[in-house]
């Protein structure tokens, strides 16, 4: 877990000469900015943080000068949060938030979810709550585990929510409703329609429309 601590080498962590005659050793560990205690002692304790961290220890025989290396690399579980895809749905609708998966937790078993606001979900504590917001909200959701109560991960997804009452459909491009045209002329058609993210058009008949799904489409009928 990150901020946790651990005691460095073996049992024993480096040694020299002979069963019957010992030889005197030196241990040298780098990198000394993650050991808190002394780092020219066998067996030191280190702490981790987010990030692998490799450390080596140097063993040296004071009698001879011949040294050796040994190397160890310890990682901190990494988290992370996917709060899923920004959605945009109808008053009245809901919507599955969270990703796939909404967390992960490598090396740990128990994952925590809680979500925020709390407010018109169906269940704050689930990786993909059912949400019915009746306003746009951004939820947030962290991502934790008590086997590693330092480690956590935020992500937030927004749901946009459109009223029917605030989408307005204005086919007239002026106060009238009928116009004459020569054949062979064209007329830009709508008025102050709705617009925005999420709102689409649909224009029929198609037939002399340049772009049936256009908020202004370009109308060139060749009969009334």
């Amino acid at each position: 877990c990150p901020d946790a601590t651990i005691v460095l080498g073996g049992s024993p962590a480096g040694s020299a000469g002979t069963q019957s005659v010992p030889g005197v050793v030196s241990y040298l560990w780098t990198p000394t900015e993650n050991i808190i205690n002394d780092n020219q002692i066998s067996n030191p304790t280190a702490i981790i943080y987010n990030e692998n961290t490799e450390f080596t220890l140097q063993v040296t025989d004071i009698g001879t000068g011949v040294s050796t290396t040994d190397t160890v690399t310890l990682t901190a579980y990494p988290v992370t949060a996917d709060a899923g895809s920004d959605a945009i749905i109808c008053s009245g609708q809901t919507v599955t938030i969270g990703g796939s998966p909404t967390g992960t937790a490598e090396g740990l078993n128990n994952i925590i979810y809680s979500w925020t606001p709390n407010q018109f979900l169906n269940n704050p504590l689930a990786a993909n709550p059912i949400a019915s917001p009746v306003r746009t909200t951004t939820y947030n959701v962290t991502v934790s585990s008590n086997e590693c109560r330092t480690v956590s991960a935020m992500d937030s997804v927004t749901i946009t929510v459109f009223d029917f009452v605030d989408v307005v459909a204005v086919a007239s491009p002026s106060d009238a409703n009928n116009y004459f045209l020569c054949k062979g002329d064209s007329i830009t058609l709508g008025g102050d329609s709705t617009t925005g993210s999420g709102i689409t058009y649909s224009w029929s008949p198609s037939t002399g429309l340049n772009n049936p799904n256009s908020a202004n489409p370009v109308a060139s009928p060749s009969v009334t």
